[in-house]
């Protein structure tokens, strides 16, 4: 249902043939940007800067999948950026 992959240092969301294709955000960027989405090939999705994590929890009723940003900005921290069911 769905493939997580990584190294372009921002959130991105696509779905294809129902399947869906989640990059996986760095963490530990401080410069949180998407300014070379387009130029790796990202056009279209949920298109999100770092930093930040993905949590993933999984039940016997399904997946649910939340992008956790990390910010030193107060009341920023922890907050959740984009969520979706699997």
């Amino acid at each position: 249902n769905a493939v997580f992959h990584r190294h372009d240092h921002f959130y991105d969301r696509q779905t294809l043939d129902g399947i869906t294709y989640q990059l996986v955000p760095q963490p530990g960027t401080s410069k949180g940007s998407t300014n070379h989405a387009l130029d790796y090939g990202y056009e279209s999705g949920t298109i999100l800067p770092s930093a930040g994590h993905l949590r993933v929890t999984v039940t016997p009723q399904g997946t649910r999948v939340e992008y956790i940003r990390s910010s030193t900005t107060a009341g920023q921290n922890g907050l959740i950026a984009d969520g979706y069911d699997l």
